[in-house]
């Protein structure tokens, strides 16, 4: 049943010394990893449509409300939700916050990569 999550930490291993895991269970950390990778695949898919298609209005609307409410949702849902129900008990919450920091960091890159080509070739 676990034979995809297998395959999952094999591209994404744990890192020797790290602390606890931040969720409890292997059904918790999969469903991250999951929304976490296909959240990736999405920016990048997006920031090619945006290069290729950049005088789309429907494209430029789409992609902003898509990058503008996406991301803040999802990491309240998480913070307020997920991790509260399924986070593990000896995991920091701090490290939880820093790295909803570093992702949030990274969502508003591809927020700006965004602006950006639509600023110069829009």
């Amino acid at each position: 049943m676990w034979k995809w999550i297998d395959r999952l930490e094999r591209f994404f291993p744990r890192q020797k010394g790290m602390p606890d895991a931040i969720y409890e269970t292997r059904a918790a950390t999969a469903l991250i990893r999951c929304v976490g990778v296909l959240s990736g695949g999405l920016a990048v898919a997006s920031i090619i449509l945006a290069a290729f298609y950049p005088k789309t209005p429907w494209l430029k609307a789409t992609l902003g409300l898509m990058w503008g409410l996406g991301p803040p949702t999802w990491f309240f849902l998480e913070a307020v939700y997920i991790f509260p129900a399924f986070g593990n008990p000896q995991a920091d919450a701090k490290r939880f916050h820093e790295i909803q920091s570093l992702a949030a960091k990274f969502w508003v890159g591809v927020g700006a990569t965004l602006a950006v080509i639509y600023k110069l070739f829009g």
